[in-house]
């Protein structure tokens, strides 16, 4: 044990971060890790004193890291704090993390655990392009074998092993959009936090996704053209009464039949209930947080199987002869390139005009971190450096930043939704889909939607795209291609998603009066 003194939370985080490097943990946990870790550790203490004493084990088994914080004084979880904003970041972090975290208190001992994966040999990306490629390659060999033999291979086996693998992703992803965003809005803080701060940041946050999908939907239409099959006139009570049909008749039906725009409609409002009653309901909190963790954690074993979906995926679709005619639609790559660079720019002139700002001067502030998610495709990597430049080089307000910042890189993903809507036409295009004025709502609602609720978990990816092709009538054997596009374009959505980040809460602090422009205008 030590005294819990700022040198030494800060020489024992440097150990730490030398063996989850020493330990082969992925990049993004780890950095994850290590500002929870901090968060926790300066929260103990303050609300326990510096005369108190902490020690760290670190630890290796079966395949998973393991650190342990023991901290002595009065028992206190550090993930239950009193909804003040210095608390916020720590929450944030914990809602959105993939990590395995733990809280007891015992013999006068506060004991805090987290627990992550160590980095394997292969790494996700790496295996699924591995299971792209051999796809592809056993598919097109298939063809050796007799026609009949490859029919048979294909209905056999191929197609009922890739639909069990969709509907066990299918089976978690509906609760799990549930309880990530209820627990999600549970973050926030606290009803006046979210009256006076949040609720005009998420409102802003919904409605530029919104306004920025609709824009990439205009700019899809008139080139994608699906099946003549079902296509009709505009019909204004028809988009009404789908818009009416966001709201669930009950409370059962949309679990049951897997309908994720009235599960994300649930979750929000009984986050918003649980916000505004508090300390009243706090068990009711805390079982929808460990409900967060657990679905979290198993989605992130189940995504051991993505690979596996990819590679008979890409099988099945080359072996039927469908792979020639989805390697045509190069206007799907075209628009996704297109609209990925539409929200920047259009970010960056409003931003230049309504502040009195240099664009190059805005760019150069947004191009550490715009180059961060685009190197690494992790928005937790950029998170540290994102603070900093949002407070020191936008002049943004410290609570705005220490709120806005964790809670829109897990809600506020444009560029998510811009390839969720690319993909959408090019797959409608190349699967004879009609494209209809329903079609076009549709797909503009759950791409938002989706990229709100977006997990940040090996095959969260996955799990939307099952989502959006099931609510758009796409066949799910199209998730092959799907992914590996994901695969080339991630880098770019996590770029686009920050940059757009930055500007979004420069324009809503200017809202507030919350930001400095001689700072904003400074080199």
């Amino acid at each position: 044990m030590i005294q819990l003194t700022n040198q030494n939370i800060n020489r024992s985080i440097d150990e730490v971060e030398t063996f989850l490097t020493e330990s082969r943990s992925e990049s993004g946990k780890a950095i994850k890790l290590r500002l929870m870790l901090e968060e926790v550790l300066l929260n103990y203490q303050e609300r326990l004193g510096k005369g108190r004493e902490f020690s760290i084990q670190k630890k290796k088994l079966l395949g998973r890291i393991q650190v342990i914080l023991s901290v002595t004084g009065e028992g206190f979880d550090p993930f239950s704090g009193d909804g003040s904003e210095e608390f916020l970041l720590l929450r944030k972090l914990h809602a959105d993390v993939d990590l395995v975290t733990d809280w007891s208190y015992q013999n006068g001992v506060n004991r805090v655990s987290f627990s992550l994966n160590r980095q394997q040999k292969f790494s996700s990306t790496q295996k699924t392009l591995i299971a792209l490629f051999l796809g592809i390659v056993l598919g097109s060999v298939s063809y050796e074998l007799p026609e009949a033999e490859r029919l048979s291979l294909l209905k056999n086996y191929i197609e009922p092993t890739l639909n069990t693998i969709l509907n066990i992703i299918t089976a978690v992803a509906v609760p799990m959009v549930f309880f990530s965003l209820t627990w999600g809005v549970c973050t926030i803080g606290d009803v006046n936090t979210l009256s006076r701060i949040g609720k005009r940041m998420i409102g802003r946050f919904m409605l530029s996704q919104l306004l920025l999908a609709a824009i990439a939907v205009a700019v899809c239409v008139p080139f994608f053209h699906g099946s003549s099959m079902g296509s009709s006139s505009f019909q204004p009570a028809e988009i009404y009464a789908l818009l009416l049909s966001i709201i669930p008749d009950n409370l059962v039906t949309p679990f049951a039949t897997g309908n994720t725009v009235h599960v994300i409609t649930l979750a929000v409002v009984a986050g918003s209930v649980l916000l505004m009653m508090g300390e009243r309901v706090s068990s009711l909190t805390l079982f929808v947080e460990h409900m967060n963790n657990a679905l979290f954690y198993l989605m992130s074993g189940i995504s051991a199987l993505i690979p596996f979906m990819v590679f008979l995926g890409l099988f099945k679709i080359t072996a039927s002869g469908q792979l020639s005619v989805v390697l045509q639609s190069w206007k799907m790559l075209l628009t996704i390139l297109v609209l990925f660079i539409l929200p920047m720019l259009i970010y960056t002139i409003i931003v230049a005009v309504r502040k009195r700002v240099s664009v190059i001067k805005l760019i150069r502030k947004a191009a550490s971190v715009f180059l961060i998610g685009l190197m690494t495709a992790s928005s937790s990597a950029a998170l540290a450096e994102n603070l900093e430049r949002c407070e020191h080089s936008y002049g943004i307000d410290e609570k705005i930043v220490r709120f806005g910042v964790p809670l829109g890189q897990t809600i506020f993903m444009p560029g998510a939704a811009m390839f969720f809507i690319s993909i959408s036409f090019g797959m409608a295009e190349n699967c004879a889909i009609a494209i209809t004025p329903n079609w076009l709502v549709l797909v503009t609602l759950t791409s938002v939607l989706l990229a709100v609720a977006l997990p940040p978990i090996p095959g969260g990816m996955t799990m939307c795209f099952t989502i959006l092709f099931g609510q758009l009538n796409i066949p799910l054997e199209s998730i092959g291609i799907a992914l590996a596009l994901n695969i080339v374009f991630e880098y770019a959505v996590t770029g686009v998603n920050l940059f757009c980040l930055q500007m979004e809460l420069t324009e809503l602090a200017g809202s507030l009066g919350m930001l400095d422009l001689n700072t904003l205008r400074k080199s």
